[in-house]
């Protein structure tokens, strides 16, 4: 399935690539030879516009999201385009700052309507980025053929239509093993089972609550329930549970922690790519901590976890594991110190500070650790 949503990317992107040729093509065909002077400037600005047509449609992408939840009963909690991210704060109010998440260009996250036992609107929610872009590239394709007697204008047209075709394209048809699910996966899922959509439920819980800033720690034990093991397979039911192994961290339960990450890793489906390398350096750092480096502190090299690491090089996350592994597996202090202050420098701008306690408090326990190991010259506190 993975090889499958590869190709199916790479020949919607072979497609967008040949449209684009073709709008070139009949671009220069119908440019009169008087103004031939004028086709480099013209053909500059055609792909100067196919970059600010993928922006703007990524802002509609999630401006839908936004749209259909407020229509359907959902309630605004954050909007980020790159690493820009906007998020209503504990008193309302909102606030910009910077916070990015590997597999992602942007995401609308909003807190659900009222859990009950036949479910919420979700459909519309899922879907509305996806109606945004099909529904931008009908009407610039539209407006391409009424204004086909205006060359540049007409080609600037069809190329907005391919990009929002492109982006509805790859937003709404399910696309299984990507680094993260889309929407077309998360819809499929969640008009096929229940458990899918009360995981849902449940996730977008979290990110309310977290933008409230509560801990993972002080949520509700309700929230983190199991589900059945017959639903584990679905990536909604299985990031719950990945939830749950964070949850622990948080409350510092590190054998508790270790052994949820490692059953969780030795699931043959439901977890997502990104996931799966989050938790591995969550592991790692168990593993460190308590002074037993061994598959999981190995698997820090992987390229699947590399890759990760390297999208996410300045997440707290990421930074407080390279921190711990300078500390206790490489026994470099310097290094670890380089670690600490760039930690530091992202832990002062990101959103969720109830995230930088918990993660200073692992780091205090690696120093702790690192403190007691023979030979060191660290001191405690």
């Amino acid at each position: 399935m993975k090889k499958a949503s590869k190709y199916l990317m790479m020949l919607l992107g072979a497609a967008a690539g040949f449209g684009l040729g073709i709008g070139l093509v009949i671009l220069m065909d119908r440019i009169p030879t008087a103004s031939k002077g004028m086709l480099i400037a013209q053909f500059i600005l055609v792909f100067a516009a196919l970059y600010a047509f993928f922006f703007a449609e990524l802002i509609l992408h999630e401006a839908g999201h936004l749209l259909f939840g407020l229509m359907t009963g959902w309630r605004f909690v954050s909007f980020r385009i790159g690493s820009v991210l906007w998020l209503r704060g504990p008193n309302g109010r909102i606030t910009r700052s910077k916070f990015s998440l590997a597999g992602t260009a942007g995401q609308c996250l909003m807190a659900p309507p009222p859990w009950r036992e036949e479910g919420f609107p979700c459909v519309l929610y899922n879907l509305g980025g996806v109606i945004v872009n099909l529904a931008t590239a009908v009407v610039c394709g539209l407006m391409a053929w009424a204004l086909w007697e205006h060359p540049l204008a007409s080609v600037l047209l069809a190329e907005a239509a391919a990009v929002g075709l492109l982006l509805g394209l790859t937003n709404g048809i399910p696309l299984p093993g990507m680094m993260v699910a889309n929407d077309g996966s998360n819809l499929v899922s969640v008009l096929r089972s229940r458990d899918a959509r009360r995981a849902l439920w449940v996730q977008m819980s979290f990110a309310a609550a977290q933008a409230e800033g509560m801990r993972l720690s002080e949520m509700p034990d309700k929230w983190f329930e199991p589900f059945p093991e017959a639903s584990m397979d679905n990536t909604l039911v299985a990031s719950v549970a990945v939830f749950a192994a964070n949850r622990q961290l948080d409350a510092l339960d590190l054998p508790g922690t270790e052994k949820a990450i490692r059953a969780l890793l030795a699931r043959s489906k439901g977890i997502l790519p990104l996931y799966r390398a989050l938790l591995t350096l969550d592991g790692a750092c168990c593993e460190l901590i308590a002074g037993r480096p061994a598959d999981l502190t190995e698997a820090l090299g992987s390229p699947a976890v590399q890759q990760v690491t390297k999208a996410m090089k300045s997440h707290i996350t990421v930074l407080r594991t390279q921190y711990i592994a300078a500390l206790l597996r490489d026994r470099d202090e310097a290094q670890a110190a380089k670690y600490q202050e760039a930690f530091d420098k992202a832990a002062s701008a990101y959103p969720y500070q109830q995230d930088v306690i918990s993660e200073r408090a692992l780091m205090t326990l690696a120093k702790e650790a690192a403190a007691h190991a023979p030979g060191s010259n660290i001191q405690e506190g």
